[in-house]
């Protein structure tokens, strides 16, 4: 988790839903959470409006969505061989 850009915040147990549901064993029932990250790639996908090399692959990836050096173009995001992509500006 080192990578993302996360806050912890405190809820009281009534808040809580989920904690205060698990935490109630007496009461009958199933009780099943699962929590999700839903990463906001914003600052990245705004970036390469930036960088001219950025602009230009995602022009030419536009048209078909993989090339021959690796890199693909999918919901907004570049990614070479599969890896994000998080380039530098000229």
């Amino acid at each position: 988790m080192l990578g993302l850009d996360y806050m912890i915040q405190y809820q009281k147990g009534k808040e809580n839903i989920v904690a205060d549901a698990l935490s109630r064993k007496e009461e009958v029932g199933n009780f099943q959470a699962i929590s999700t990250v839903v990463p906001n790639w914003g600052e990245i996908t705004s970036s390469y409006e930036q960088i001219t090399w950025a602009k230009d692959l995602m022009t030419q990836l536009a048209g078909q969505p993989a090339n021959q050096k690796g890199y693909t173009l999918s919901t907004g995001l570049l990614r070479y061989k599969g890896r994000l992509v998080i380039g530098e500006d000229d």
